[in-house]
């Protein structure tokens, strides 16, 4: 029968950082936990969000990143110049809006 801990130790030999990174990730996934049911308390005793508004709020923050998955799935379809001219004209009707007057 194989030793289980023999994979582990051929993975994280002394030297490499790898206990150091599992043990961040340890660490980084209980302040993450902690920091999530400290901000739903916090937006329900202070804001007196319910659920469905804590999704509406969601819904919203999570919108941009949706669109560039989206963006990025449709111009993987294309070269890289292709994508380099169309970010070029993009930026350059943005700073070009950044021009008209606002009232």
């Amino acid at each position: 029968m194989r030793n289980p801990l023999s994979s582990y130790q051929a993975v994280c030999r002394p030297g490499t950082g790898a206990g150091a990174f599992f043990a961040s990730i340890l660490v980084w996934g209980v302040g993450i936990g902690c920091f999530g049911a400290a901000f739903n308390n916090f937006l329900v005793e202070t804001y007196d969000i319910n659920g469905f508004d804590r999704g509406v709020l969601e819904f919203l923050r999570e919108t941009p990143g949706v669109l560039l998955v989206a963006l990025f799935a449709v111009l993987g379809r294309f070269s890289d110049w292709k994508v380099l001219r169309i970010g070029t004209a993009c930026s350059l009707v943005a700073a070009m809006l950044l021009l008209v007057p606002v009232r």
